[in-house]
């Protein structure tokens, strides 16, 4: 069973595309509920650069009942995927293909136990928290859309567990 993705939000483009991509976050433990997933959009040939705006996510929601989640509103084009939890190494699922209309389904998350635990604050430059900020983990790899994605809480704290290696941050304020 599908579900909807009860909060979702959107980078760059319009929103407005009829594509959508649906899967299930699973872990060790079986069904990952709350999962932060992400959609990243990777462009055309490997071999085309991406620029620093095309390696955010377009639509970001949560993981539903289940571990089920839905990514609507996407553009037709090739994203990857990936999935966030506290305590788990994040999953990745790299050169998915969505037309417009169509849906993607079937699209497998699974994450690990491991990897290394990234805390941190996001504040303004007076020190006040800046809530709800997404925080994105750019993994340096040979792989496109390999962007990793925390929300910061109310305090503008977040703690994210990637995988083992090398990241360049970014944050895009609420």
């Amino acid at each position: 069973e599908q579900i909807e993705a009860s909060q979702d939000r959107r980078y760059g483009g319009t929103g407005l595309g009829l594509a959508r991509i649906e899967g299930t976050v699973t872990g060790p433990g079986g069904a990952v509920e709350g999962a932060l997933v992400s959609a990243v959009p990777v462009g055309g040939a490997p071999s085309e650069a991406i620029d620093e705006a095309m390696a955010r996510p377009s639509v970001v929601a949560r993981s539903g009942a289940g571990g089920g989640f839905r990514l609507p509103g996407l553009s037709e084009g090739t994203y990857a995927v990936t999935a966030t939890a506290p305590g788990l190494a994040a999953a990745f699922q790299g050169e998915l293909t969505v037309a417009d209309g169509v849906a993607r389904s079937g699209v497998a998350l699974r994450m690990q136990s491991g990897g290394v635990t990234y805390r941190g604050r996001i504040a303004d430059k007076q020190g006040q928290p800046l809530p709800g900020t997404m925080v994105h983990a750019d993994r340096q790899t040979a792989s496109r859309g390999d962007v990793f994605t925390a929300a910061a809480d109310a305090s503008g704290r977040y703690a994210v567990t990637l995988p083992v290696g090398e990241y360049d941050w970014n944050g895009v304020p609420a």
